[in-house]
C-alpha cells in the first residue's frame, strides 16, 4: 500500500468489492435460475461458497498491494479501531465498497437479466423463526454491510422485494461482529508482544 495514491486505492476497493459481489452474490441467483424448480441442497450452498471463497483470494492477490483489499466496511471499521487504518480514510474507504457492492450487483442484472431479480438477486434475507446462531442458508450469512446494502437497492431500484426491516439487523451485527473481532485479535497480538519482550529479560536473568 505504500506510495500508492488515494484513488488508486478507493478504486482498488471499488474493483473488489464489485468483484466479490458479482461473484459470490451472483452464484446465488444463478444457481436458482439453473436449478429451476429443484430443491436447494447443501451441494448449491458449498458451490455458492467456493464462489465467495475463489473471488476474496483473487481480489486479495489482485488489489491487496493496493488498497488492502478490505472489501468489507465491518474490516475497515475493525482496522481503525486497532489503529491499523486511519480514520480520517474510514469515509471514503466505505464509500468506494458501497459503490462497488452496487456496481456489482447491477453486473449481476446484467449477465442475468430480470430473472436474476425475480429469483431474490442474491439479497440476504432470513425468514420466520430464525433465531440467534443460525447462518446460511438460513441468514444468507452476509457479513459484509457492503454485500448486504448493495443488492439491496439494486433489487429495490429494480422493482423487486426487499424487507428492509431486516437491514438494521444485518449491519449492526456485521459491524459489532466486526469490532469485537478486532478488539480479540489486538488483545492477543498484544499478549503475544508481551511476552515476547519479557521471554529474553527472564533468560538473561
Amino acid at each position: 500500500m505504500d506510495g500508492m495514491r488515494t484513488p488508486q486505492r478507493l478504486a482498488a476497493e471499488v474493483l473488489g468489492t464489485a468483484f466479490l459481489v458479482f461473484i459470490g452474490v451472483g452464484a446465488v441467483p444463478a444457481t436458482l435460475i439453473v436449478n429451476g424448480n429443484a430443491p436447494f441442497t447443501m451441494a448449491d450452498l458449498g458451490m455458492i461458497s467456493l464462489a465467495f471463497g475463489t473471488v476474496v483470494v483473487a481480489t486479495a492477490y489482485a488489489f491487496g498491494h493496493v488498497s488492502g483489499n478490505h472489501i468489507n466496511p465491518a474490516v475497515t471499521l475493525a482496522l481503525a479501531l486497532t489503529r491499523r487504518f486511519p480514520w480520517r480514510e474510514v469515509p471514503a474507504y466505505l464509500a468506494a465498497q458501497l459503490t462497488g457492492s452496487i456496481l456489482g450487483s447491477l453486473a449481476i442484472l446484467g449477465v442475468l437479466g430480470r430473472r436474476a431479480s425475480e429469483v431474490g438477486l442474491g439479497v440476504a434475507a432470513y425468514g420466520q423463526g430464525v433465531g440467534a446462531g443460525q447462518v446460511a442458508p438460513a441468514t444468507g450469512a452476509s457479513i459484509n454491510p457492503a454485500r448486504t446494502l448493495g443488492p439491496m437497492l439494486v433489487q429495490q431500484l429494480w422493482g423487486g422485494h426487499v424487507a428492509w426491516i431486516q437491514a438494521p439487523v444485518y449491519l449492526t451485527a456485521e459491524f459489532l461482529a466486526g469490532a469485537a473481532a478486532a478488539v480479540a485479535a489486538y488483545g492477543l497480538t498484544r499478549i503475544h508482544a508481551v511476552g515476547t519482550v519479557r521471554e529474553p529479560a527472564e533468560t538473561a536473568a
